[in-house]
């Protein structure tokens, strides 16, 4: 069970932000868990898995169309998207006596655009965040 204590590790959160946020200025900089904008989805709820979801954020080395579409039809198969969903990679290493955890934006769900990361180094699993 704890075979993995004290390594890194990385998993995914999912942000519903207001209908009225302008993308452009969004802030797609590391922040903490007490930073992190909008409010939390529920991914469980909306019947999606979220072993899925931390999957498609934490294993993927290049972020293709397909993978892309792949995420995004987790989100929108049967439903509509309200509001935008932000994707965010959460990482956490163990730091002296204490857990560093970081959250990065990935990618933004919006009603009919699907925006990346601007950074190509932040795209990938290996970025530092």
């Amino acid at each position: 069970m704890f075979s993995q204590a004290g390594n890194p590790w990385t998993r995914a959160v999912v942000r519903e932000l207001p209908s009225q946020t302008d993308p452009d200025t969004l802030s797609w900089e590391a922040v903490s868990l007490q930073e992190l904008p909008g409010a939390p989805y529920p991914v469980a709820p909306k019947g999606i898995n979220q072993n899925d979801v931390a999957n498609y954020v934490s294993k993927t080395d290049r972020w293709t169309d397909e993978r892309v579409q792949g995420l995004r039809s987790l989100f929108t198969k049967g439903r509509t998207l309200s509001s935008p969903l932000l994707v965010l990679r959460v990482r956490g290493k163990l730091e002296a006596d204490t857990v560093a955890v970081t959250a990065t934006p990935v990618l933004l769900f919006e009603p009919d655009t699907t925006r990346l990361h601007p950074s190509p180094a932040a795209r990938t699993v290996a970025a530092a965040p």
